[in-house]
């Protein structure tokens, strides 16, 4: 006697996950520090949500960043609503940047989301690790046994700074070999949101944060926020 064949279960997470998949494009200035970071977020968040990280290749200014957005917007026009991306990123430091003021306008004007670090985002990795404290003149930098790893006078120009905040990111960061190197990052995310939500506090909403005055602020936060919401 011939069974009758059985029916395929309906697994209605599996539906659910495949019809509200959340899709963010990202343009990262860097093609090492900030893809890596990203990538590791995409693998935690695997099945649930899609990150498109495009990074800057040699061209590093945001204006390039911005460019390649509204290329890859135009590519996404002719998809289905719910195969589009629901946001568009940059992800860009301040440094050195000619006219970065001009290509954030621009950039929000098109509808894309910025996520800026001052001066550079390392900024955002060494608050999952460390406390930034900023002053009226200061910016310090503590590891989390509240030992003073650097100063910035907000007053004078330091060309070299985004060098020296690696070098001390270098001191306090998980070492490459260590097993689940990764998860250390990712197990302290909500620790580096809430640090730099809290620096961010005294920062008018819509300020870039380009000046000196900002510098330890962030806002790679509020994308991982974004991430972490769905």
């Amino acid at each position: 006697m011939n069974k009758k064949p059985q029916k395929t279960k309906f697994n209605k997470y599996a539906r659910r996950q495949e019809y509200i998949e959340y899709f963010i494009v990202i343009a990262v200035e860097g093609d090492i520090a900030e893809s890596k970071y990203f990538k590791m977020i995409e693998e935690k968040f695997k099945g649930i949500v899609k990150l498109e990280i495009i990074s800057s290749e040699s061209k590093s200014h945001p204006k390039y960043l911005l460019k390649t957005l509204e290329n890859i917007k135009r590519k996404y026009s002719g998809f289905r609503p719910k195969d589009r991306p629901k946001s568009y990123w940059i992800v860009c430091d301040v440094d050195l940047h000619k006219n970065l003021h001009s290509t954030i306008i621009t950039a929000q004007e098109n509808g894309f989301k910025i996520a800026i670090s001052n001066p550079c985002f390392e900024v955002w990795l060494f608050l999952h690790l460390g406390e930034i404290k900023i002053s009226e003149e200061e910016t310090k930098f503590f590891d989390l046994n509240n030992e003073l790893l650097i100063a910035v006078n907000q007053n004078k120009k330091d060309a070299r700074l985004s060098k020296k905040i690696s070098l001390i990111l270098d001191k306090i960061r998980p070492k490459k070999h260590i097993i689940g190197y990764e998860d250390i990052y990712f197990d302290k995310v909500d620790d580096a949101i809430r640090r730099a939500q809290s620096n961010l506090e005294m920062a008018h909403a819509k300020d870039f944060l380009l000046e000196s005055k900002h510098i330890g602020q962030t806002r790679v936060g509020q994308l991982i926020s974004e991430i972490k919401s769905i």
